[in-house]
């Protein structure tokens, strides 16, 4: 699937199409890692998720609790991950929460 679009159909897995979030991991030697917060001396948290690492998709309702997803463009190497709940990032960070966020996990490989 390398360079192609991604397209995946959800079927009873979530009520909203908003409630869908693609991001990109960064990848490190034995892990991979999503951003989420940052911290500055003057302005203290900025909890989110990194914009550098979503992924712009399309959701098209298909039927009751059917939707398909597909990305906008192409994406390439690398591991991924499809939250069916967009993560209040902000709620977590203030409720000093761990970071254990649900989704499917996917990676594209070069063939």
């Amino acid at each position: 699937m390398k360079g192609d679009a991604l397209a995946v159909c959800l079927v009873g897995v979530i009520d909203s199409g908003r409630d869908i979030t693609v991001a990109r991991f960064q990848e490190e030697k034995d892990r991979r890692e999503l951003p989420m917060a940052s911290y500055r001396l003057w302005t203290g948290v900025n909890a989110q998720l990194d914009p550098k690492v979503i992924v712009s998709i399309a959701v098209e309702k298909k039927a009751e609790k059917v939707y398909l997803v597909t990305s906008k463009e192409s994406l390439h190497d690398g591991e991924f991950i499809l939250f069916t709940i967009v993560p209040d990032v902000a709620a977590m960070v203030k409720a000093n929460a761990a970071t254990s966020l649900g989704g499917y996990d996917f990676g594209i490989q070069a063939r």
